[in-house]
């Protein structure tokens, strides 16, 4: 009787190792599947003539780009997300001597303009812009605003004496 006891036990062993196994290998399987919207891309690169410096790193499902024009403006985008995607695009700007809430959500719709002006590929910008511009009375710093089915935007301001950093950050539901 011991012999079939021994052979239980070991059975049992090997059974609950196996499922431990499987159920291991399924959550590493999981873990490696891919992000249904990709991996974050690039915006610009340092092949436009309007770019004069331009720098880009991901880190999984995060990016950071660095982007100097030529015209002098200072850009920052960072991306983020993988079922839903989030960018936040900082403008260094030169800080303002009288600033309210209007002020910085004409100047988000004023640098979307001249993003969407850069080149024909960017005219998306364009129509952030006057998707902001036709809510802009509704749009308070800090608070996310519904911009088109699915989309938010947010606007908020970091500054000091003598630069702003201006986020816009256009948010997927």
């Amino acid at each position: 009787m011991k012999r079939l006891t021994d052979r239980s036990a070991i059975k049992t062993f090997l059974f609950c190792c196996i499922v431990v196994l499987f159920v291991a290998c399924q959550g590493t399987k999981s873990e490696q599947k891919k992000c249904p919207l990709g991996e974050p891309t690039p915006v610009y690169s340092s092949d436009y003539h309007f770019v004069n410096r331009h720098f880009f790193e991901r880190d999984k499902q995060m990016s950071e780009e660095r982007i100097e024009f030529s015209d002098g403006l200072y850009l920052t985008i960072r991306q983020s997300g993988c079922q839903s995607i989030r960018q936040d695009y900082i403008f260094s700007v030169p800080t303002p001597t009288d600033e309210n809430n209007q002020f910085w959500v004409e100047e988000s719709i004023r640098l979307f303009s001249q993003l969407g002006r850069y080149s024909e590929k960017f005219y998306s910008f364009n129509q952030w812009s006057n998707k902001i511009h036709e809510s802009k009375s509704e749009i308070r710093l800090t608070e996310p605003f519904t911009l088109a089915p699915g989309i938010l935007v947010k606007i908020d301001r970091i500054g000091d004496f003598e630069t702003t950093k201006l986020i816009v950050s256009l948010i997927q539901q």
